[in-house]
């Protein structure tokens, strides 16, 4: 959840001058039935599911490929850049802790977007692939990492970081394992992005390489 930011006086606000201070923010449930996480002009949350929203995205850790999607938001009448990216997350110790996108089950996570930006009151659908473990004894997470432009509160710049949560959950049917077409030149992978308006989404695309010589 969000913490409180803490006032400093005196000589420890003078070092706070210019400091910028991340605050992050998981699951945190809005009002109505979006369970979003969100900022006072931003926030993502998890695409529906069957016409209702959901406060994280779950799968069974059966070894398949599951085509998900996150919603990011414009709250304001101003425009607003969100950039976006693959997490690992643990739990302990009743917090989460966050660490790079090759640990875990994020390694495994891939999104069809690394920024969205969003005209006034705009909203863009984020296409999400995992590739899910083939078989787990605890549930493993990951998180889709939401970021913007740090706002200044005071002395202080205030980085918000949202996480979409992604788990993968113990499975009692294991799909069984197939081999992939193989292709000449590769698959590139077609990125699909539903917008509300006109949303601007830079998607990472894997560039094909070039054929060789016929010889």
């Amino acid at each position: 959840m969000n913490r409180p930011l803490r006032r400093f006086g005196g000589a420890a606000g003078r070092l706070a001058a210019g400091l910028t201070v991340a605050v992050s923010a998981v699951g945190l449930v809005g009002s109505g039935t979006a369970h979003a996480a969100q900022t006072s002009t931003w926030g993502i949350i998890a695409a529906p599911d069957k016409g209702a929203y959901r406060s994280d995205l779950s799968a069974p850790a059966n070894g398949g490929t599951i085509h998900e999607a996150v919603v990011v938001f414009n709250r304001t009448r101003e425009p607003v850049t969100v950039d976006l990216s693959v997490v690992g997350v643990t739990y302990a110790n009743q917090a989460y802790q966050f660490s790079g996108p090759r640990s875990g089950l994020a390694a495994d996570v891939s999104l069809a977007a690394s920024s969205v930006a969003l005209g006034p009151n705009q909203q863009a659908t984020v296409p999400v692939t995992i590739h899910e473990p083939r078989g787990v004894a605890q549930t493993l997470l990951a998180g889709v990492a939401a970021e913007a432009a740090p706002v200044q509160d005071g002395a202080l710049s205030i980085q918000q970081r949202l996480v979409v949560l992604i788990k993968s959950t113990p499975s009692a049917l294991i799909l069984p394992r197939h081999r992939p077409d193989v292709l000449p030149w590769g698959v590139t992978a077609s990125v699909v992005l539903g917008a509300v308006g006109t949303a601007t989404v830079v998607a990472r695309r894997k560039s094909r390489p070039a054929p060789t010589g016929t010889g």
